[in-house]
């Protein structure tokens, strides 16, 4: 039997993890270009 299929549980964590990355690389990318328009 093939370990290929993911159970609920693992895509939801899966999903949560490439969802927080995500979230988080773009709150650092909109805080990084504030800075920059309040700064110059």
């Amino acid at each position: 039997m093939s370990r290929t299929r993911l159970t609920r549980r693992e895509r939801l964590v899966l999903a949560s993890a490439t969802l927080g990355s995500v979230v988080s690389g773009t709150v650092r990318a909109t805080v990084t270009w504030l800075l920059n328009q309040l700064t110059s």
